[in-house]
């Protein structure tokens, strides 16, 4: 179904390094309900990842900050990075955070919230097993939502990328999509 549907429009595509195609016809939902779907979908394909470093801050105690470390966390503190946060610093692009440590980084909601940095039981970036959900972000796992016009925009990769990489990715993100849509 996604081959037939859809085809990279590769002719319109200027800069081939960083276009990134977006299935919004496929993915568009009914749903005219912000957040009806939504969901984190992790990267099965190395091409999904999208050639992007995502640098990851945990923010737990001290047991499990050897475990995000670990994992691949760029940088992983509790009390100085949240001084760090209050100052103003973003240099992350995700932050995961640990259940008893919410309490702490709740207050910073309006600085983190705008700029998309707020951990999210949802999202999956509040657990307390922070070695897989920073294995799962360094491996290319993406977010979708519903957005309030009901249509859903979702990268599927580079305009550089094959198309039957492209295809897949497509086709992997609809079943996700498709899983996560509610049945009413």
């Amino acid at each position: 179904i996604v081959r037939r549907s859809w085809r990279v429009p590769r002719t319109s595509i200027t800069s081939a390094a960083s276009a990134q195609p977006e299935p919004n016809s496929l993915a568009s939902s009914s749903l005219h309900h912000p957040g009806a779907v939504r969901g984190r979908r992790p990267g099965r394909r190395e091409g999904l990842q999208q050639g992007q470093k995502v640098r990851v801050l945990v923010i737990a105690k001290d047991e499990k900050l050897e475990d995000a470390r670990g994992a691949g966390a760029d940088y992983a503190g509790n009390e100085e990075y949240l001084e760090k946060l209050k100052g103003g610093w973003a240099e992350v692009d995700v932050i995961v955070c640990t259940p008893d440590m919410m309490g702490k980084l709740g207050p910073l909601g309006k600085v983190l919230g705008p700029k998309g940095l707020m951990p999210n039981p949802k999202a999956g970036t509040v657990t307390a097993d922070v070695a897989k959900a920073v294995k799962e972000i360094k491996a290319g796992k993406i977010e979708y939502r519903v957005d309030k016009t009901g249509n859903i925009g979702v990268p599927i990769g580079k305009a550089s990328f094959t198309e039957e990489a492209l295809v897949q990715n497509a086709a992997t993100i609809m079943e996700a999509i498709i899983k996560a849509r509610p049945s009413s």
